[in-house]
């Protein structure tokens, strides 16, 4: 809707029986429209935000030109899936609950003046949602050829992240069979592998996870095994597995609570089993507890822990992940 803005000018002068003094004038206006928003600010500074999460954001206003008055209230616009839950949805401060489905948007507002005119131009601010997914994944050795028993280390390395992505806070690799994490953070950007007895080859892929627990898509990249010395090939072939089975995500993390960990089975999958074997390990390889879990479902774990960093392990089938969690 457009409001015109009316503008003219109001004069006034003094007579008496001899003369007419000079006008003194004032320019009036109606309908006039309110001031933009010049800006909007959350209270912890960022954008970034969390399925089931709220998060508030305020709207600092310009200061009104001479043919704009005051913003006297406000007009939000949220994203799909995502609802203004504060007691006032009109104020210069909202508070917005972000519910299952919300993938991202914008949070707009404008301003409305006391005679109900709504201003005719919207401050926007991108939502940052999605990880960004790593641009490559970098190996110690400049190369992506490995023979059994040899330690390489591989690092994600993430391009420009877009105003509408979340920082990357950890990672969640996946590794071919036979192979294991050996470095002391497993979720970390690099992570080194051992090359074990029985590996022939496969895939590594990574995908980057927000702070929520979100998960980027994944960046894969072939592993080789070819022109290793004798004593680092198998005599005999070994029957493998689907290594992208099954994924596990653990959030908050770090966290001074409990943990929830989801384990994502589909049924393209291919495994038999919607049974999980859980394990919490410390840092000494002392096993804290085992469990058996549902996959699919999200589970609290860990709020017994103390302080410290464990490895949850989890596995479906034949098939093991690890993720490192810290408990402060």
């Amino acid at each position: 809707m457009t409001y015109l803005i009316v503008k003219d000018t109001l004069s006034v002068k003094s007579v008496n029986p001899c003369s007419i003094s000079s006008a003194k004038t004032v320019i009036m206006s109606a309908n006039t429209s309110p001031a933009t928003v010049a800006v909007i600010t959350t209270a912890a500074g960022d954008f970034a935000v969390c399925i089931g999460s709220s998060k508030s954001f305020t709207a600092i206003p310009n200061t009104p030109s001479s043919i704009q008055t005051a913003i006297a209230k406000y007009r939000w616009t949220v994203p799909a899936n995502s609802i203004i839950t504060s007691a006032t949805t009109d104020s210069a401060t909202i508070t917005v609950l972000f519910n299952t489905g919300f993938t991202g948007g914008s949070l707009s507002v404008k301003g409305i003046s006391s005679c109900n005119v709504v201003g005719t131009t919207a401050t926007t601010s991108v939502l940052q949602y999605l990880p960004p997914t790593p641009a490559s994944i970098g190996s110690s050795t400049n190369s992506y050829n490995a023979c059994i028993n040899s330690s390489v280390t591989y690092t994600a390395l993430l391009g420009t992240a877009t105003t509408s992505q979340a920082p990357a806070t950890s990672f969640r690799w996946t590794r071919p069979n036979n192979t294991s994490i050996t470095s002391a953070s497993a979720d970390s950007s690099s992570i080194t592998v051992r090359f074990n007895t029985g590996y022939t080859g496969g895939v590594i892929s990574v995908k980057s996870q927000s702070r929520c627990g979100t998960l980027s898509a994944a960046r894969s990249q072939t592993l080789t095994h070819t022109g290793c010395a004798i004593g680092t090939k198998l005599s005999q072939p070994i029957t493998t597995t689907n290594t992208n089975s099954f994924e596990v995500s653990l959030f908050p993390n770090p966290t001074a609570n409990a943990f929830k960990l989801l384990i994502k089975n589909s049924k393209a999958s291919g495994l038999s089993t919607n049974q999980a074997i859980v394990k919490v390990i410390d840092i000494q390889g002392r096993m804290i507890k085992s469990f058996q879990a549902n996959t699919n479902q999200v589970i609290a774990i860990g709020n017994e822990l103390k302080p410290g960093v464990y490895m949850v392990e989890v596995r479906v089938g034949e098939e093991v992940k690890t993720i490192r969690a810290v408990k402060f």
